[in-house]
């Protein structure tokens, strides 16, 4: 009897710490994550200030796509020069 109770206090023990441990993490994570998603946030807005994007956002402001705008410029430059000469055989 004595080894089941230690064994389920040792399940609590061990329950607790690692509930603590991975909350601390995950509170590690949602601040990461906010200032990846500000960051993320600035480059779309300077892109499409810079007119290489448009950002698409819903009625709460928040960035739901992007479309970029791709422009090109071909050109293309010849010139052909050559002689002619007639030989009699």
């Amino acid at each position: 009897m004595a080894q089941f109770i230690g064994t389920i206090i040792g399940a609590i023990v061990t329950w607790a710490l690692a509930y603590c441990y991975y909350m601390k993490a995950a509170q590690g994570l949602r601040s990461e994550t906010q200032k990846i998603r500000k960051l993320i946030t600035l480059v779309l807005r300077a892109m499409q200030d810079s007119d290489l994007a448009e950002v698409n956002c819903d009625e709460h402001g928040e960035i739901r796509g992007l479309n970029f705008k791709l422009k090109g410029i071909i050109s293309a430059k010849s010139s052909v020069t050559g002689s002619a000469s007639v030989t009699k055989k």
